[in-house]
């Protein structure tokens, strides 16, 4: 499995944010300082298991700009040089490590207002679901 830094290179924007996240149970919190708004949705069979679902949403960055600042996080050894890192408590997955690269692909869906991203692609598609491209005309309900 390999990262999506390693073929494809998420475009940035112009001005430094910080991005704050936390875990389901908010045991880990977290910041990060980037220029990033842009994020990828993962369709390979590891994030599949991993996240128990269609795809997987991650949001690119170095890994010298994610700060840890409360919780313990659990390293799993997913494959060689690959690494997840998730909440000890309730296994929120935090983030990704190719440890080839200097980047770390941090979940999506665990940063604050992360309304502010846009998705710009789709990766690993071969294993993508065969009825995802109709989910936009299904019946849609609020809470």
């Amino acid at each position: 499995m390999k990262s999506a830094g390693a073929k494809y290179k998420v475009p940035n924007s112009v001005s430094l944010k910080t991005h704050k996240g936390q875990c389901f149970c908010g045991q880990v919190e977290f910041t990060i300082q980037t220029q990033q708004t842009k994020f990828y949705m993962c369709h390979c069979s590891g994030c599949q298991k991993v996240y128990g679902n269609l795809f997987a949403s991650y949001f690119q960055v170095k890994k010298n700009q994610f700060k840890l600042h409360k919780g313990e996080i659990k390293i799993f050894n997913s494959s060689k040089n690959r690494q997840r890192a998730f909440c000890s408590h309730c296994g929120t997955q935090i983030y990704y490590d190719n440890k080839e690269t200097d980047k770390l692909d941090i979940s999506v869906g665990i940063l604050e207002n992360f309304e502010e991203l846009e998705p710009v692609a789709h990766i690993h598609v071969t294993n993508k679901h065969f009825n995802l491209k109709n989910i936009e005309c299904l019946k849609q309900y609020d809470d």
